[in-house]
């Protein structure tokens, strides 16, 4: 493999373990995950649907939230939190998360031409608060998923559970998750 192929393939597993962290974070199940291209897409996380756009949000901009914070991994930053920004649909990671993003946004109501673009940052800064919390896991899932290249919901599972919250407790991506809906109304 091409040293260019190898890290693109890294960056795609980056990505697809931030969207599969935050998922798993937020009580959603992960029914397999892979760096695989398909049409526009570099890779795909598989979750059972949940018919929550606004968890669906926050999932959805966990890749690109694991991209920027992979890039700071070797500071101090890694354990702060970002000033991160959604680049919209023009880089190609990005680019199906987008579409959906929209769409979510559109079944909460929020305007396309106002709100969604706050909407969208919003689920952005909640996604990168869940995976500085839980970032070991996303460094453990990455090297296993670019070896790998699909992992089946069976497999991530193991690799989550060491850093999942225990039952009942009440984590930062639930808090997250129930303030969302209070400060954009």
């Amino acid at each position: 493999m091409s040293d260019l192929l190898a890290e693109r393939r890294h960056a795609i597993a980056v990505h697809e373990a931030g969207h599969t962290v935050v998922a798993m974070a937020l009580g959603v199940p992960v029914t397999s995950v892979t760096i695989v291209r398909a049409g526009y897409s570099g890779g795909r996380t598989n979750y059972d649907p949940i018919n929550l756009p606004e968890t669906d949000g926050i999932i959805a901009t966990g890749g690109h939230a694991s991209t920027e914070r992979w890039k700071v991994r070797e500071s101090s930053q890694v354990h702060e939190k970002l000033p991160l920004k959604w680049p919209g649909p023009t880089p190609i990671p990005t680019r199906n998360d987008h579409k959906k993003l929209r769409r979510y946004a559109h079944e909460l109501g929020k305007n396309p031409e106002g709100d969604t673009h706050y909407w969208i940052n919003g689920r952005l800064t909640l996604a990168d608060d869940i995976l500085m919390r839980y970032w070991a896991a996303v460094e453990e899932l990455v090297p296993i998923l670019f070896a790998k290249v699909t992992l089946s919901g069976e497999e991530v599972t193991p690799i989550w559970e060491p850093h999942s919250p225990k039952l009942g407790a009440t984590t930062e991506a639930d808090r997250a998750v129930e303030n969302s809906d209070k400060t954009d109304d």
